[in-house]
């Protein structure tokens, strides 16, 4: 909306008419509207305000570039644009090609590995110094069942929230920058295992985001995924698309030494 010049908020605009579009067969949009524009509204709003000021940066960026002669925006200021500003990488390589610049798309990718890597060993020392009440897994365990377990038939499955779990025990919602533990009703993921690496990936779905920082099995049956909420909020009962990150479990597998190995299962 905004290369189209449209700088006023837009979803007011926009989404009445999908209520008044989708009433009919689902009431709830109405019934529930002002709790749903109260959030989409604010996340608009948000999201304008990171657009102005990465616009800004990133402006300013290539200026600098162009006048030393160079038309190639480092990894590094792009990892800046998206770690220090919320500013995503695709818009980063849709403007600066708008401005005749390039991204050095693999030194952003080896900075982004890098954060992930240390993302991961701080879940690790969290796991390390966790205090989750086993009583509070082994409810979930008994109350739904094992975890529909996936791993080896696809990287990505539609999932259903089933509990968020913090270091008291139940977590009713996890807000952007949390990091919990969650259980779904099936999983992709694969857990760490012997020498195996679990996977690492995301969580998305409507009006959430969230990066998977672990994965075990903590009781038999039982998938449990430590998860840092990045946008929006998670709770039970949300549908989500969990998605393993393909390169990392293809990565992963360059390091197992059992044939066959379970993570090489699916490509």
């Amino acid at each position: 909306m905004r290369q189209l010049g449209h700088q006023d908020p837009a979803l007011p605009e926009l989404l009445p008419v999908a209520r008044d579009c989708m009433a009919p067969s689902y009431p709830e949009v109405t019934d529930s509207f002002a709790r749903i524009t109260d959030q989409a509204y604010g996340e608009e709003d948000a999201f304008r305000a990171t657009l102005r000021q990465g616009t800004t940066v990133l402006h300013t960026a290539v200026m600098t570039l162009k006048a030393e002669g160079r038309h190639m925006l480092p990894g590094a200021q792009a990892f800046l644009l998206h770690d220090t500003y919320g500013f995503p990488i695709d818009l980063t390589l849709e403007m600066a090609a708008e401005q005749d610049a390039e991204v050095d798309r693999e030194g952003f990718r080896a900075l982004m590995l890098a954060q992930r890597e240390r993302a991961r060993a701080d879940a690790r020392a969290r796991k390390a110094g966790s205090s989750i009440d086993t009583s509070a897994l082994r409810s979930v365990l008994n109350t739904h069942g094992p975890t529909d377990w996936l791993a080896w038939e696809s990287l990505t499955t539609e999932s259903r929230v089933l509990a968020v779990l913090g270091a008291d025990g139940t977590v009713a919602v996890a807000r952007s920058g949390e990091v919990v533990t969650v259980i779904l009703d099936r999983s992709p993921f694969y857990a760490e295992s012997g020498g195996q690496e679990s996977d690492a990936g995301v969580f998305s779905g409507t009006s959430v985001e969230a990066e998977v920082l672990d994965v075990q099995r903590p009781l038999p049956g039982l998938i449990a995924h430590q998860v840092r909420v990045t946008v929006g909020e998670l709770a039970p009962g949300d549908v989500v698309q969990a998605a393993v990150d393909a390169d990392w479990r293809l990565g992963a597998r360059q390091a197992h030494s059992g044939d066959p190995c379970p993570a090489c299962r699916v490509a």
